[in-house]
């Protein structure tokens, strides 16, 4: 049986900010030029000798798919202004993912990753793609819906992660678009501070980030867009209290077994750790840099899978969502 190692700590965030010293900025903005071929180098990395390897590197193949598919598209047209404004007036948040028509220019992301992918699968796989491509805009646009509304009722949980691929190139570019034309304040602090300020979308997991002013900093890093916004430590990114917050993480004994010597060197268990709220019951993953600066979110939250199922055998509920991987709930709706 798997053991967990819990850590307690006594002492804030803001404790350690001294009068006067630099604030690191809210925001990172997704790099829209670099950011899932980094992440397919991430899984490729990690899928050795790992127990779900081979399902890293199909999603080692979406994210190049990703990649490609930014790299290939036509630039988009970025809403205006007032668009912004008016979103911002009804939902909170300028680029919101659910309550606002979506371009259907995600649609052409879509296809652009299901034909780059096809002939890099195996032949299950690549049949599986090509009936997913036949389908016609009408499913995609429902199955987007749910996806993103969290509605795991009637929702395709085989075609959800090239689905949620897709919608996230077009709110990563739809986003870096916006900042380009509009800067970066258009993306303001806005409560809750547990969804993206700039799509409304929760959190995969969370990163303490090193260099230069952000260095010792937590960021949320939203499931959709890629956008990381400053969250303070020891707050829980669901509830936001600051209460009975505790770290768990898999024991060492466990790495042994399901990572290989490769990856445990470059990639320490500790490098991975649970943020748990024992007011509310949920809890995140924050992931060190200063273990190893290599991290991805999205990677390495599929590559911890088994603390999610250690964590849920104790009750607890993730406040993250990971494309990637969904699990379906007969009774949600």
């Amino acid at each position: 049986m798997s053991k967990l190692e819990r850590t307690r700590f006594a002492t804030p965030e803001e404790i350690a900010v001294r009068a006067g010293e630099q604030q690191a900025p809210f925001l990172r903005l997704p790099d829209a030029a670099h950011e899932f071929a980094q992440r397919q180098a991430r899984l490729q990395a990690l899928a050795a000798r790992h127990p779900i390897g081979e399902y890293l590197l199909f999603v080692a193949a979406i994210a190049r798919a990703q990649q490609q598919a930014i790299d290939a598209l036509p630039p988009l047209d970025v809403p205006e202004a007032s668009s912004l404004r008016a979103n911002i007036e009804a939902s909170g948040r300028p680029l919101p993912a659910v309550g606002w028509p979506r371009a259907p220019q995600w649609r052409d992301a879509l296809r652009a990753i299901l034909t780059t992918l096809v002939p890099n699968l195996d032949s299950a796989a690549g049949e599986s793609v090509r009936r997913l491509a036949d389908q016609s805009d009408a499913f995609f646009e429902a199955q987007a819906d749910r996806l993103l509304g969290g509605i795991t009722l009637g929702l395709d949980l085989g075609a959800a992660p090239l689905i949620g691929a897709a919608l996230q190139v077009h709110w990563v570019r739809l986003v870096a678009g916006a900042a380009a034309c509009f800067g970066s304040s258009t993306f303001e602090r806005r409560a809750p501070e547990s969804l993206c300020p700039c799509c409304g979308t929760r959190p995969t997991a969370s990163v303490v980030r090193i260099g230069g002013v952000e260095a010792g900093y937590r960021y949320l890093h939203c499931a959709l867009c890629s956008t990381q916004w400053h969250l303070v430590r020891i707050k829980c990114s669901h509830c936001l209290s600051t209460k009975g917050i505790h770290y768990e993480a898999l024991d060492r004994a466990d790495a042994a077994r399901d990572r290989s010597e490769v990856v445990r060197e470059r990639a320490p268990v500790t490098a991975v750790r649970a943020e748990c709220c024992d007011q509310c019951g949920h809890y995140l993953k924050i992931l060190s840099m200063e273990k190893d600066p290599d991290i991805d979110p999205v990677a390495d939250d599929l590559a911890t899978v088994a603390l999610d199922l250690l964590l849920a055998e104790s009750g607890r509920t993730s406040a993250g969502v990971n494309m990637m991987l969904l699990y379906g709930d007969p009774g949600d709706g």
